[in-house]
C-alpha cells in the first residue's frame, strides 16, 4: 500500500466508510408540539416533512425559507416561498438529494450546488403556520448528509518519530473503527484531493504548530461520528497528546450526554492527556478554557486588532456578548494509577448561527479584518495549552488562577440558592457572592454574614449557575 518509505514528516492515512448504513445524524421536526425523528437525511427525510405538512390540512403557510449550505462547495441558496404559499402551493418542499443538486423545491427557484467526492450538505428549514391570533406552531429541521463512500480520516505526524507509527496502524487489529471502515494510506500529502481540505487543512495546521507533544500527532476527517469517541475507544493506540479534528460531526459529544451541533464554520477537536494527580484533574477543563481564550487574543493581536471579549462561564463554556461561542468537555477513565483523559472542544469560528461566532465578533471591531484561519487558531490553542499545562503539572492551578479569574464571568457575581427548610418544607432564597474556586475546583462563595461555602451543581440543571447546592466550609 506504500509506494515508498516516509520521506517527509507528514504522512497520511485514509479511512473510508463504505456503507451509507452508518449514517446516523439526527434530524428533528417539531410541529405544534409533535416531535419526529428522521432516521435518514436524504430525500426521504423531506418527504416525511411533506407528509407532516399535509397532516396540517389547508392551513395557510406564512412563509417557508430554505437555507442550504453546501459544506463542500461553499454555495448557499435562499428562497422565500411566500409567493408560492399565497398562490396556494401547499406542497412546496425542500429536498436534499446529494451535493449535485442541493436545493430542490416546487416552483421555488433553481437548484444550486456541485458534485463533490467529499460532499457534506447541511440543510435548515423553518415553516411558520399562521392562524387566528398569531403563530400556532412551527417546525425546524437540522440535517446533515454525506456521500459516505468518500468519508475519510487522515492521520498526519509533525515529526519523523511519530510518522514511523503510522504504517503499523494500517495493520493494527486493536483499533476500534466504524463498522465497514477501510484503511487506506497516502504517504505524500500532495496526493490528497483538494476537496478534502476545504473544511480544514491538517497540513497547514501542522505547519503552524510548534509543540513538542500536544497536537503533534493529528487525525482529521471531513466527517466523523465523534472525535471524542474515536480517541476514547483508541486511547492507548495513539501517542499521548494526539488530536482528532472534524470538519463536521454526526454525534458530537456535549455535556451531560447532549449532542454538540456542528454546522459549517465550527472548529471541533479532541485530544488526549494523561494525569496522575487526581486532585488536579477537575482543574484541567479550566486550563483548556483559558488556553482557548488566550490563543484567540493572541491571534487578534497578530492581526493588529483589539480582541473581542470572550469569557469563561463556569465550568466549561465560552461566552461572548451573552451568547455561547464554545465549550469544553473532559472525560476520563482510571487505570494503573493514571487518569486517561480525552478533552473535547467545540468553537464557533465562522458560523454565525445558532448563536454567534468569533469571525462575527472580529467584524464588529474591524469590518475589514480577514476571516480567522481555523488551522492557525487551533495551532495557537495547542501551543498555548502546552505552555499552560507545563506550569499546571509542575505547580498546580495556583500559577494560573489569577489569569483564569481575569477571563471568567463570575468574580463578585451574586447567585441565589433555593433551599427547602427541613422543618417547615418552605423554600428559602439565600444570596451568595462568588469569590473564586475552591480547593476542589468548585465555586467558592460567601453569604451576607461572611460564612464560606462551596457550590456545586445538583445535576438537574442545564445551567450550572442554577440548581446549585452549597456545602459549608470550615473557617
Amino acid at each position: 500500500m506504500f509506494s515508498k518509505a516516509f520521506p517527509t514528516v507528514r504522512s497520511i492515512v485514509g479511512i473510508t466508510v463504505s456503507s451509507g448504513r452508518n449514517l446516523r445524524p439526527a434530524a428533528t421536526v417539531r410541529l405544534c408540539d409533535r416531535t419526529f425523528r428522521a432516521r435518514r437525511l436524504n430525500s426521504q427525510t423531506f418527504h416525511r416533512l411533506d407528509s407532516v405538512k399535509r397532516d396540517k390540512g389547508e392551513e395557510e403557510l406564512k412563509g417557508l425559507v430554505c437555507v442550504l449550505a453546501d459544506h463542500s462547495s461553499g454555495t448557499r441558496a435562499e428562497v422565500d416561498s411566500r409567493g408560492a404559499a399565497e398562490s396556494g402551493d401547499h406542497q412546496a418542499i425542500a429536498g436534499l438529494q446529494g451535493a449535485e443538486q442541493v436545493l430542490q423545491s416546487s416552483n421555488l427557484g433553481e437548484a444550486r450546488g456541485r458534485e463533490s467526492g467529499t460532499a457534506i450538505a447541511a440543510a435548515a428549514a423553518r415553516l411558520s403556520v399562521e392562524g387566528e391570533g398569531g403563530t400556532k406552531g412551527s417546525f425546524s429541521v437540522g440535517a446533515m448528509a454525506t456521500e459516505a463512500a468518500h468519508c475519510r480520516i487522515y492521520l498526519a505526524a509533525k515529526n519523523p518519530r511519530q510518522a514511523e507509527l503510522i504504517p503499523g496502524m494500517l495493520v493494527a487489529t486493536e483499533l476500534k473503527l466504524p463498522e465497514g471502515a477501510q484503511l487506506l494510506a497516502t504517504p505524500d500529502a500532495s496526493d490528497v484531493d483538494s476537496t478534502v481540505t476545504e473544511l480544514f487543512d491538517v497540513i497547514d495546521y501542522l505547519k503552524n504548530l510548534r509543540t513538542s507533544q500536544f497536537g503533534a500527532f493529528a487525525l482529521y476527517s471531513p466527517l466523523i461520528p465523534s472525535t471524542h469517541t474515536l480517541l476514547s475507544q483508541n486511547f492507548k493506540e495513539f501517542p499521548e497528546g494526539s488530536i482528532c479534528i472534524a470538519g463536521a460531526q454526526l454525534q458530537g459529544k456535549g455535556r451531560a450526554g447532549n449532542v454538540w451541533e456542528s454546522p459549517k464554520g465550527c472548529l471541533m477537536f479532541s485530544f488526549t492527556i494523561k494525569m496522575t494527580n487526581g486532585r488536579l484533574v477537575p482543574f484541567l477543563q479550566y486550563v483548556v478554557s483559558l488556553a482557548v481564550v488566550e490563543a484567540f487574543e493572541e491571534i487578534c493581536k497578530a492581526k493588529g486588532i483589539a480582541a473581542p471579549e470572550v469569557r469563561i462561564k463556569w465550568p466549561n463554556d465560552l461566552y461572548a456578548k451573552g451568547l455561547k461561542v464554545g465549550g469544553v468537555l473532559c472525560t476520563s477513565t482510571y487505570s494503573a494509577k493514571t487518569f486517561n483523559i480525552v478533552v473535547g472542544v467545540g468553537l464557533n469560528v465562522g458560523n454565525r448561527v445558532p448563536t454567534t461566532c468569533l469571525d462575527a465578533l472580529i467584524q464588529e471591531v474591524d469590518p475589514h479584518a480577514s476571516a480567522l484561519s481555523k488551522e492557525q487558531l487551533l495551532a495557537a490553542i495547542m501551543m498555548r495549552f502546552e505552555e499552560l499545562n507545563s506550569k499546571f503539572t509542575s505547580h498546580g492551578f495556583t500559577p494560573l488562577r489569577d489569569s483564569y479569574y481575569d477571563k471568567w464571568l463570575h468574580t463578585g457575581q451574586t447567585v441565589v440558592l433555593e433551599e427547602k427548610d427541613p422543618e417547615s418544607s418552605e423554600m428559602s432564597h439565600v444570596p451568595l457572592t462568588i469569590r473564586g474556586l475552591s480547593s476542589r475546583g468548585y465555586l467558592y462563595a460567601i453569604d451576607e454574614r461572611g460564612e464560606q461555602y462551596e457550590l456545586h451543581p445538583d445535576g438537574n440543571s442545564f445551567d450550572f449557575l442554577k440548581g446549585l447546592v452549597r456545602t459549608k466550609l470550615e473557617a
